[in-house]
């Protein structure tokens, strides 16, 4: 069953072109892990899904809902924003508000709900992530591995139809980066519904069922991890793979 389907996605900046005409079917319970070099657009390509972006041309349908990307309302960015949740790679919490505060906030002014509904979504969240000691420390009292597990957890508390992950690991130490691939591979056990872009590829083998590689703002190939990662016809696929090999 298709859940999110993007057609003819196009972005640029200063007449460069960094999205060239993307297209993306995703069914229920599908984890996307977008690889490829540095430079080839993968975040710009999230960014644009969630309208943190605005492409210049393409349609996006999610929930029997079709949007015209290029002429967006305010009223059907939040709409998209309540079904398309996004992780980022440097957290994005807000500084000023505790733990529970940074889920309970989009749950009260976004989806709104009461504030008694919203601490009770907030503390399950919390636990999911075994965070819920931490709820009342601020971010700057919490390590990177706490604070992008906070930001899982503001993401889930949304019930969003898919969740859209900014190199949720890159900017983590190594040793806590298991935790919060741990947490992911528990969503994707779940059922959650997820793009993911990673410099990873172990952690794009363990989590996808689905490879895209992007290269020059396009999708030069897309297969299960079996047939982009272990076994690459597209030999600028296999130089890319080499190379992170390499950098290990």
């Amino acid at each position: 069953m298709t859940l999110l389907k993007i057609d003819h996605l196009k972005k640029s900046f200063n007449k460069k072109t960094i999205l060239e005409d993307v297209n993306l079917e995703i069914n229920k319970g599908d984890v996307i892990a977008v690889i490829g070099p540095s430079g080839s657009g993968k975040t710009t390509f999230l960014k644009n899904i969630n309208l943190l972006e605005h492409p210049d041309s393409g349609t996006l349908s999610i929930e029997d809902k079709k949007l015209d990307l290029s002429h967006v309302s305010t009223q059907d960015e939040l709409w998209l924003r309540r079904h398309i949740a996004m992780v980022f790679q440097n957290y994005a919490l807000f500084k000023n508000k505790t733990a529970f505060e940074n889920i309970t906030t989009g749950l009260i002014y976004g989806k709104h709900l009461d504030k008694k509904e919203a601490a009770k979504i907030a503390e399950e969240e919390l636990k999911q992530v075994n965070m819920l000691d931490k709820k009342d420390f601020y971010p700057s009292q919490l390590s990177g591995g706490q604070q992008q597990r906070i930001g899982i957890a503001r993401a889930t508390a949304l019930k969003p139809s898919v969740i859209l992950f900014d190199e949720p690991t890159s900017a983590l130490d190594p040793e806590l980066v298991g935790t919060v691939v741990d947490d992911i591979d528990q969503l994707a056990k779940n059922g959650q519904t997820m793009i993911v872009v990673t410099h990873l590829i172990s952690f794009a083998k363990r989590i996808a069922n689905k490879v895209i590689f992007f290269e020059d703002g396009e999708i030069l190939s897309a297969g299960t991890p079996e047939e982009i990662i272990d076994n690459p016809k597209n030999d600028r696929i296999k130089k890319f793979l080499e190379a992170v090999s390499r950098d290990k």
